[in-house]
């Protein structure tokens, strides 16, 4: 598989290499459900320092999509995940399936979510924003 990074051109403003380099190093990054293979999208994108994209703010993002064989294999895998999530130090939010942790100085969040549209997904997404 190979893995795309995304940098978009901006106006002048530095790349920082700070958040997407931190966002790696967690164990999340690179956790997968059993038997899942290789995911069926991947991607990463650094932070850009005052960049703006569709009217968000600019963030550092991990993000894996795997599909699994079926509709209990997904569930197993959320439950998994999640377990996973609390054992690298994420702290579960009020919102179902989203976790906190400090990175790098800052407040990153974590998703450990089934596909809206394929329930036999499970989506794992890593942001910093500053």
């Amino acid at each position: 598989m190979k893995r795309l990074l995304l940098e978009p051109g901006g106006c002048g403003d530095p790349s920082d290499g700070t958040y997407l380099p931190a966002l790696r190093q967690d164990s999340m990054a690179t956790w997968a459900p059993a038997a899942a293979g290789t995911p069926v999208r991947s991607f990463e994108t650094g932070y850009r320092a005052g960049g703006i994209v569709d009217g968000k703010r600019r963030q550092a993002q991990i993000l894996k999509v795997y599909q699994l064989a079926d509709d209990a294999a997904a569930g197993a895998a959320v439950t998994a995940g999640r377990a996973a999530a609390q054992a690298a130090g994420w702290t579960l939010s009020a919102t179902d399936g989203l976790f906190t942790k400090t990175i790098a100085g800052t407040e990153a969040q974590l998703t450990v979510l089934r596909g809206d549209t394929d329930r036999r997904q499970l989506t794992i997404s890593l942001t910093a924003t500053p």
